[in-house]
């Protein structure tokens, strides 16, 4: 029986100590997400059934070797997708009994955050479908959260242009999960008086799921299956995170330039190297920002932006008398593929020369 933060701990698999520094260090990094409020509001152009079975081709394509359990599940759960007025807000998934598939709920309005809540409440489905034993709440979490890196996934090597606004939604999201959530997990540890809440579970889950994205497709499903409590040692990876790995994106720029468009560019550029090069520390920032001033002058600098405006990335390049280019870049974790495109119609000569430079400097 989960009855504190003591028990809570235990049953999730957590060192108690081990999640406190977590938390403070992911704290003094500064809390996630309040960067793209209008993205989980933007509207796609999905209805709820088409919703369900992008969360299944996307899941299956990440773990294929739970396909057939996935495409009974897209098949043959009961749900409710629909906008009804007077519907719970929060989407849910609803374990039935064994032998049973879940009951999903979710209100479907056709926005990006829409996409994501599917995608969360459909691994959840999955999972209970898979499962072996029954594993704990946080468990539970970041196999949901695995649905919602699947579709991110997929819509990344699929349709470019509706990923860029549900990245935004899922990072708009870690306000909520790496933010409010986080804090009062913290708060929860640091006072053993407070009631156990369930949204305890989020952030953990949040952090152990990005975590996992790379990890093999055998690896994913064994979670899914959830043989047993020994398989997992969630204390030992939370150990190893680094919240600076965290992905997150920077304040958005204004749309209408203004005389303070310049700074608002300059200060783009001072964060985005802060965030991506730390070996920067070494250099003579007068020197640098004094070349990047000229380079802004003579338009050769490229800041790419997401569609709501936040920066994740720029390059500047200079050509030399005798016609070479030299190029450099800079660009937030896994961005460099969404600074790179921008440049593909209007400039190929830069596009091609930031792909051959692989993120470095080619003359």
């Amino acid at each position: 029986m989960v009855s504190n933060i003591d028990s809570w701990c235990q049953e999730n698999l957590f060192a108690r100590c081990s999640l406190l520094s977590l938390l403070l260090r992911l704290k003094a990094c500064g809390w996630c997400g309040d960067c793209a409020p209008a993205a989980p509001l933007y509207r796609v152009e999905l209805d709820a059934e088409q919703a369900w079975k992008l969360a299944s081709l996307a899941l299956a394509d990440l773990i294929p070797g739970l396909t057939h359990i996935i495409q009974r599940v897209e098949r043959s759960t009961p749900r409710c997708l629909l906008d009804l007025p007077g519907k719970q807000s929060q989407p849910f998934t609803y374990h039935r009994g064994a032998g049973r598939l879940a009951f999903v709920s979710c209100r479907y309005q056709g926005r990006a955050g829409d996409l994501l809540a599917v995608a969360h409440e459909f691994a959840h489905a999955v999972q209970l479908a898979a499962a072996r034993s029954s594993p704990p709440a946080v468990a539970r979490e970041v196999c949901a959260f695995l649905g919602e890196h699947a579709l991110l996934s997929w819509l990344s090597r699929n349709d470019s242009s509706l990923y860029a606004v549900v990245e935004c939604a899922w990072h708009q999201e870690n306000a909520a999960y790496l933010g409010d959530d986080a804090q009062g997990l913290l708060d929860a540890l640091n006072d053993d008086a407070r009631c156990v809440n369930y949204r305890w579970n989020y952030p953990p889950a949040r952090l152990v799921a990005h975590a996992f994205r790379d990890r093999s497709a055998a690896f994913l499903e064994d979670l899914f299956r959830w043989r047993g409590r020994g398989e997992f040692s969630f204390s030992a990876i939370i150990a190893d995170l680094s919240p600076k790995e965290f992905p997150r994106l920077l304040p958005a720029l204004p749309t209408q330039s203004d005389k303070l468009s310049a700074y608002r560019q300059i200060g783009a550029m001072v964060l985005l190297d802060i965030f991506a090069c730390e070996q920067l520390a070494n250099e003579n920032i007068l020197i640098r920002y004094t070349a990047v001033f000229d380079q802004m002058r003579q338009g050769s600098v490229f800041i790419a932006v997401t569609p709501f405006g936040n920066p994740i990335g720029y390059a500047t390049w200079l050509r030399s008398d005798e016609g070479c280019l030299s190029i450099s870049e800079t660009s937030l974790p896994d961005r460099q593929e969404k600074l790179r495109s921008p440049f593909r119609k209007p400039q190929p000569e830069i596009a091609a020369a930031l792909m051959a430079a692989q993120g470095g400097t080619m003359s």
